[in-house]
């Protein structure tokens, strides 16, 4: 049941020289929320994670597989919880982003969302994966780099991106994305020195 006021004493707190990334000072609030209002990801890093964990998955025995109690390979978003699923963009591309615009909404991209233990469960059966996936696949290459990210992140995996609203509005399914890169990775756009 939602009270007003009942949020404010669990606000969030950006350490501004911690992370390798350009990172706005946030000044709103976020009632019922992890660490933003928003979790963007995208369908092109669910497809990479699918392949990595197939991949993984024919080096598995039928027998191991039945003993974990792993019947499929593939993953869900619905394990990811994002409020936003985007496509047609590059695997892991969100990495880059600054601030995406969706119509008449802005959104400023805060910080990579962190992946726990509640991704090895599978929201159709309520049954945590035995053998910890995709939380261990995730693990082996999407880790926070060393320093102090990785000091603030710890073991946690990042999948998709944290957002903030800049300008509110409405969006819908079918609409175009488009999306401001962070300075460091401008060069590498088909927009630079245009």
């Amino acid at each position: 049941m939602y009270e007003k006021g009942l949020y404010s004493e669990r606000g969030c707190v950006i350490k501004r020289n911690a992370w390798n990334a350009e990172i706005p000072l946030r000044t709103d609030k976020t009632p019922y929320a992890d660490d933003a209002p928003y979790m963007i990801a995208t369908q092109e890093s669910l497809d990479d994670l699918n392949t990595r964990l197939e991949e993984k998955s024919g080096k598995d025995s039928r027998q191991d597989r039945i003993r974990r109690n792993y019947i499929g390979t593939q993953v869900e978003i619905e394990r990811f919880r994002p409020n936003i699923l985007i496509d047609k963009c590059a695997a892991w591309n969100d990495d880059k982003w600054l601030s995406i615009h969706i119509g008449d909404v802005a959104l400023q991209c805060l910080k990579p969302s962190l992946r726990c233990v509640m991704t090895t469960i599978d929201p159709c059966t309520g049954m945590k994966d035995s053998n910890v996936e995709p939380l261990k696949t995730l693990r082996r290459f999407r880790l926070a780099p060393l320093g102090p990210m990785r000091d603030d992140c710890k073991d946690s995996p990042m999948f998709g991106v944290d957002a903030g609203v800049i300008h509110p509005g409405y969006i819908h399914v079918g609409q175009t994305v488009y999306v401001r890169y962070k300075s460091e990775y401008l060069k590498q756009t088909p927009f630079y020195g245009a």
